[in-house]
C-alpha cells in the first residue's frame, strides 16, 4: 500500500510502501513544508498513523494504537490532531511525536477548524465545541437520533449545522439556534432529503444535498 504523487500533473511518481501490514488508509493530511500525516487500518485491528518527511515518497510509523483513529486536521502550521473512538491526540513536532491530550468528545467523526485555536466536531449524538485546539470539549448541541453526515462549518462564532433535513444556525457559539430551514427549502419545494455537507460559510454557503428523490447531490448557494 501507497501514494503516487506529482508536482506538475504531468510527471507522476509512485512512493514507498507503508510499512507493515496496511488494510486501508483512513485520511491524508499536508502537514507543514514536506511534512505530511496519514492514518490507516491495519490488518490486526489496530490503527496507525504515518508520517512523510519528503512529500510522500517515503513513510514512517509513528503512532500505533488499539482504538479507532477517525480523522485526522491540520489546526496550525506542524500541528496535528487526530480524533479517536477515545479522546484526541495531538502532534506539536509536525507529526514527529504524538501525546493523547483529551478523553473528552471521543468517537467524533469530523472536525472542522474554526480559527487556529477554536474547533467543533460532531459524533453520534453530539456537537462538540472546542477553545484551546481540542483540549477540553463542551457539547453544544444535542440530538436524539445519530448524525449520519458531516454537515457542519461556521466562523468563530457563527455556525451552521445540518441534521437529516433541517439546518440549524447559531450566532453565540452554540448558546441558542434557530431553524432556518424554510428559507432554505424554499428553493426546493419537492423536498430536500438529507444534508449532507456544509463549506465555506464565512463567504457564501454551499450546501450539498441529497436528494430522495433521485439519490444525487447537489449545491445550494
Amino acid at each position: 500500500t501507497g501514494f503516487v504523487g506529482s508536482f506538475d500533473l504531468v510527471d507522476w511518481w509512485k512512493s514507498q510502501p507503508l510499512p507493515g501490514d496496511v488494510d486501508i488508509v483512513n485520511d491524508v493530511v499536508w502537514i507543514y513544508g514536506q511534512y505530511h500525516v496519514c492514518s490507516a487500518k491495519m490488518i490486526d485491528g489496530t490503527y496507525t498513523i504515518f508520517q512523510t518527511r519528503d512529500n510522500g515518497y517515503t513513510w514512517y510509523a509513528v503512532l500505533n494504537t488499539a482504538v479507532q483513529i477517525n480523522t485526522i486536521i491540520r489546526p496550525d502550521y506542524g500541528v496535528g490532531l487526530a480524533a479517536t473512538s477515545d479522546g484526541w491526540w495531538k502532534s506539536n513536532d509536525s507529526g514527529t511525536t504524538w501525546t493523547k491530550i483529551s478523553t473528552s468528545a471521543p468517537g467524533c467523526f469530523c472536525v472542522k477548524e474554526l480559527n487556529n485555536e477554536v474547533l467543533v466536531a460532531l459524533s453520534r449524538r453530539n456537537v462538540w465545541r472546542s477553545s484551546d485546539q481540542g483540549v477540553t470539549w463542551t457539547s453544544i448541541k444535542t440530538t436524539t437520533t445519530d448524525i449520519i453526515y458531516p454537515a457542519i462549518d461556521g466562523t468563530t462564532f457563527d455556525l451552521l449545522f445540518g441534521f437529516g433535513g433541517t439546518m440549524y444556525y447559531t450566532d453565540n457559539i452554540g448558546n441558542s439556534w434557530t431553524d432556518i430551514s424554510g428559507r432554505m427549502k424554499a428553493a426546493f419545494p419537492s423536498g430536500t432529503g438529507a444534508i449532507g455537507t456544509i463549506t465555506d460559510i464565512e463567504y457564501s454557503l454551499y450546501s450539498g444535498i441529497i436528494n430522495p428523490s433521485n439519490k444525487k447531490n447537489f449545491e445550494d448557494k
